[in-house]
């Protein structure tokens, strides 16, 4: 097969993780008879926890995925994320009985306080999430992903860790993934790992051959000098060797890094397009097509073709229920860094007005409108969202994370005393 010097985008497989896949395998394998596990996936941004969790999908046992965002002051979300996907469709209570729990649920699940006692203390939802999982699952085997749990608030990490502590005689495999930064998250993954109640794969750069045949299943043929020589740049992350491969063009040097690599894509999109690109990027990680529709003041038909120029570009992609998400957190990292301030605080402010307009409820959006307020200049907002915010996790026994959004309100407030409170409108989310 002859040289080939242009190509794009994702890799079709799995490359260079045949032991860390073995690993997972076999823990699903080990599952299916009833002796449950957890393992964490940690590695640096880029490096392909993602993409190797992808894998679970094809070895016959359900998968129920919940992430933590960063930036959502909301406990609990990726339990949530996990209980309401797994729940999806199912009759309710008739085939899950749960009665002990069923107060625990409805508080997680409706964001309301049920008729019954609620105790929301870390084993009570521990044990929720046990229990459910069991009875969603059956005699099938089952694997429970929970995503980017460095984003994560500390309530679900109490949670985590008894869950982990507690899946021995379980038919189900937990799978936590985290970048390896000092955080919480590890000195949780360090505590189980010294109980033996985590196993632990650490992602590492490729090598050099598997970093080639990377190259080679991307473009589907051998890579040329040209782009041989220019993989090294990529020191073995995928996500990089991605990128340089998919801005490579003949005769060209490729820029060195993510925020180059990306922004070199965007502006090869037309203006609605990279509107929508930054429109989303100020969002978050999902971004609500309602919000986005308001944000950029088009028609939906044509938004609609913005967002698929963005994913033909492979910046985006569309979520469940029509939510515009990045490719990868790095992605979006990169937009909002070529972004000026003023840029950034334009687009929050243009939020904050869609989310008053459409009286937005602030369980959903409230942490999401702190952010935004905090990005658009305006602290007095943003405090008292998350002061709301932290009393409601509060009521609901959620307090390291009520601790943190209060905290955080408290420094907002403090380094905006010295000047005049701003006029904003406050919708019911305020």
């Amino acid at each position: 097969m002859g040289d080939v010097e242009i190509g794009a985008a994702r890799c079709p497989r799995l490359v260079g993780r045949d032991d860390e896949l073995a690993r997972l395998r076999a823990a699903v394998d080990e599952a299916r008879y009833g002796r449950g596990s957890a393992v964490a996936v940690i590695g640096p941004p880029g490096i392909g926890k993602s993409r190797l969790i992808g894998e679970l999908s094809g070895l016959g046992a359900e998968v129920l995925v919940g992430r933590a965002v960063p930036g959502a002051w909301t406990a609990h979300r990726p339990l949530i994320e996990v209980l309401a996907t797994g729940l999806r469709g199912l009759p309710w209570p008739n085939r899950v009985t749960l009665d002990p729990y069923r107060a625990v649920l409805d508080r997680l699940l409706t964001a309301h306080v049920s008729s019954g006692e609620s105790d929301d203390r870390v084993w009570v939802i521990a044990e929720t999430l046990l229990r459910v999982l069991r009875a969603i699952r059956g005699d099938d085997p089952q694997v429970v992903v929970l995503e980017d749990l460095h984003w994560s608030d500390p309530d679900t990490l109490d949670v985590v860790e008894y869950v982990a502590d507690n899946l021995a005689r379980e038919r189900c495999l937990l799978v936590l993934t985290a970048r390896e930064e000092p955080g919480p998250v590890l000195v949780v993954l360090d505590r189980l790992a010294r109980r033996a109640a985590v196993h632990t794969v650490r992602l590492g750069a490729l090598s050099e051959r598997s970093v080639l045949e990377m190259a080679a299943a991307c473009l589907g043929g051998r890579p040329g000098n040209a782009v041989r020589d220019l993989l090294h740049r990529a020191h073995g992350t995928p996500l990089m060797i991605e990128e340089l491969l998919a801005s490579t063009d003949a005769g060209v040097d490729v820029p060195r890094t993510v925020v180059e690599l990306t922004m070199a894509r965007v502006r090869r999109l037309s203006v609605a397009a990279r509107r929508c690109v930054f429109a989303a990027a100020v969002l978050g990680e999902g971004a609500d097509p309602a919000l986005l529709r308001g944000m950029l003041g088009l028609p939906i038909e044509e938004v609609g073709d913005a967002v698929r120029e963005a994913a033909a570009a492979d910046l985006v992609e569309v979520a469940d229920a029509d939510t515009v998400a990045f490719r990868h957190s790095l992605t979006r990292d990169a937009v909002l860094a070529s972004m000026l301030p003023g840029e950034r605080a334009g687009w929050a402010t243009r939020a904050l007005v869609v989310l008053d307009d459409i009286d937005a409820d602030w369980r959903q959006f409230g942490g999401l409108a702190a952010d935004l307020a905090e990005v658009a200049g305006d602290p007095h907002r943003a405090a008292a969202l998350l002061v709301r915010a932290g009393r409601h996790d509060a009521s609901r026994g959620a307090l390291a994370t009520a601790e943190a959004a209060l905290r955080r309100a408290g420094a907002l407030a403090e380094g905006d005393a010295r000047r005049p409170p701003t006029r904003t409108k406050l919708s019911p989310m305020s």
